[in-house]
């Protein structure tokens, strides 16, 4: 496609390029543009360069010298560049704009995009842009120091209109309860000084605690977000003793907002009409979404409302679902994420920010093992036994039906795990990624208890109350425990799911942790499995575990029986004791 910029003598530029309606379409919106006929150009002002490069795609390195030369010398580079702040998105305008530089840093690849069509054909660079470009170039105020730094870099001055307004207070909330520890204390007052971000802090560092503590220092309406019923179901009890009065909740079939709700991120994307996609709904990420009828203008209401919106366990923004709700909070002056892990390894982390702020405060479990709040873990490594064919053409989920779901000699292993633990009078929770994976361990556990998302809430919260109270040995639950939920009584701890997500790894051994009456220590027991994908799997949570200083890792004799050629084909150092 032809383009051409040529200096004119009045400070304008003479634009030349093969016609293309959406080129045109851009033009007319700059402000200082017109189209002279005779010529047959259009012609626009020098201060429009930026702009103008973006629209024709072409590079700052392919202009001729003259014009760079003239724009340099019209001091419009350095113009001041100005936002107008938002509770969700912030807009920006201005001369000497560096957008390219600004769309890199507000962007990411996507998991995955190699595979798609669009990417595969050249309509896609296979990337999220979170810059919104338009008639009015804005982008979500979580990104504002990214912003900043670009700008920066870029040598652009800028200036900052911040129109939000921080809400009354208006409610007086008592906590009752024990004091905060030190480094609870620490992220309270972090969170209420910095107004909006992350707080990374440990399972068993006492999330909700902290967050109702946030509630009642800003004293505004609030709204809690969870993406599980029984999560929904302990903060609401957790608020309610430590406020002593009555907390609403959205979800599970009910909708009773209150000036503090904990509310599903399911059902209130489902009132807001977001459509949940296919892969969220086989993660689980549309349990408990059903809006009763009728409620629906009555749940966007009230959390559109709410200036102080908190997400409990925020590193699932990144599903779409979540990220749009997040999004439409538009009241949400105040806004804070919670999360053991809310960085991942894909870089899709930057949907967390872009919604929530920055990291304001961090502390880890070796961390809080020092300072005596968690008990430490022995994670122990038991080696599977090789079966069938390891390393054909299978896909991934023909890989885990074999030798993970479907694996005999493996799940005999997990059960003979578990009941040893039972039978010396330890409580013991085994986690799968599948349901058929848990009927399949609970018919070689007759008396463990199976809990699955098809479960009844109230059972649900029966069980695990009985697990709490050390009335029940075994419990076998889905994801649906991975995260959340409070079970200091919890001995062992058995990962009999796979999979190298870094957030579940560190999530799933933080459930054993919490410190209760004699208890100094807690048992993990993992799986090093030799199978495709699986090998490197195991690798990698290793490789998380290791993040940790306190977390003892062993290694089972069983070790010694791994072939040496499934030595050579996995990476070093999996099957190494240290």
């Amino acid at each position: 496609m032809f383009k051409q910029i040529r200096l004119l003598p009045d400070q304008y530029l003479g634009v030349s390029f093969t016609y293309h309606a959406d080129i045109v379409a851009r033009l007319k919106r700059l402000e200082q543009r017109r189209w002279n006929p005779d010529a047959r150009r259009w012609e626009v002002h020098l201060s429009h360069l930026p702009q103008l490069l973006e629209i024709l795609s072409m590079d700052e390195r392919n202009l001729p010298r003259d014009v760079r030369l003239a724009y340099e010398a019209g001091g419009w580079k350095h113009l001041s560049v100005r936002f107008s702040l938002g509770n969700d998105y912030s807009r920006i305008g201005g001369r000497g704009l560096p957008l390219e530089a600004l769309d890199l840093a507000t962007s990411f690849p996507v998991p995955g995009a190699e595979f798609h069509p669009s990417y595969k054909n050249g309509e896609w660079d296979g990337r999220r842009h979170l810059l919104r470009r338009g008639p009015e170039i804005s982008f979500p105020s979580g990104l504002l120091s990214c912003v900043r730094r670009v700008l920066r870099e870029e040598g652009v001055d800028y200036e900052e209109e911040d129109g939000r307004q921080p809400p009354p207070r208006t409610l007086e909330l008592a906590i009752g309860g024990p004091a905060l520890r030190n480094y609870q204390e620490e992220a309270v007052a972090a969170a209420c000084r910095g107004g909006r971000g992350i707080l990374q802090m440990a399972t068993g560092a006492g999330k909700t605690l902290v967050a109702a503590h946030i509630i009642a220092r800003l004293g505004c309406p609030a709204v809690f977000f969870v993406h599980t019923r029984d999560l929904m179901q302990q903060a609401r009890d957790m608020f309610e003793k430590a406020f002593g009065c009555a907390v609403g909740r959205i979800g599970d079939g009910r909708v009773e907002p209150a000036a503090v709700t904990v509310a599903m991120l399911q059902t209130t994307a489902r009132a807001m009409g977001f459509t949940v996609p296919e892969e969220e709904v086989e993660e689980g990420l549309d349990e408990g979404a059903a809006v009763p009828a009728g409620k629906y203008a009555a749940v966007v209401e009230a959390v559109t409302a709410a200036p102080l919106a908190i997400f409990d366990e925020c590193h699932h923004l990144p599903a779409e679902t979540f990220f749009r709700v997040a999004m439409a909070l538009p009241s949400a002056y105040y806004r804070f994420g919670l999360s053991a892990t809310p960085y991942r390894a894909d870089a899709m982390d930057l949907l967390v920010t872009a919604a929530l702020g920055d990291k304001l405060y961090e502390v880890n479990s070796s961390a809080l093992i020092d300072r005596g709040f968690l008990v430490p873990p022995r994670i122990r490594f038991l080696a599977v036994p090789a079966t069938g064919e390891l390393w054909g053409a299978q896909t991934y989920a023909e890989i885990y039906t074999r030798h993970v779901v479907e694996n005999g000699p493996r799940n005999a292993m997990i059960a003979e795990q578990a009941r040893r633990c039972a039978e010396r009078g330890l409580t013991v929770l085994v986690l799968v990624q599948q349901i058929r994976h848990g009927e399949a361990l609970a018919r070689l556990l007759p008396d463990a208890v199976l809990l699955t998302g098809r479960v009844d809430s109230e059972l649900r919260r029966d069980v695990l109350d009985r697990l709490r109270a050390r009335q029940v040995e075994v419990v076998i639950a889905t994801t649906l425990a991975d995260e959340g939920l409070d079970i200091p009584s919890l001995d062992v701890l058995i990962l009999a799911g796979a999979g190298k997500s870094e957030t579940r790894a560190l999530q799933r051994v933080g459930r054993a942790l919490r410190q209760v009456g004699e208890k100094r220590e807690a048992l993990v027991l993992d799986f090093a499995d030799p199978a495709k994908y699986l090998c490197e799997h195991s690798r990698r949570r290793l490789q998380i575990y290791r993040t940790e200083p306190r977390f003892a890792l062993e290694f089972d004799e069983t070790f010694a029986r791994i072939p040496d050629e499934l030595r050579d084909q996995v990476k070093p150092g999996l099957f190494d004791a240290r």
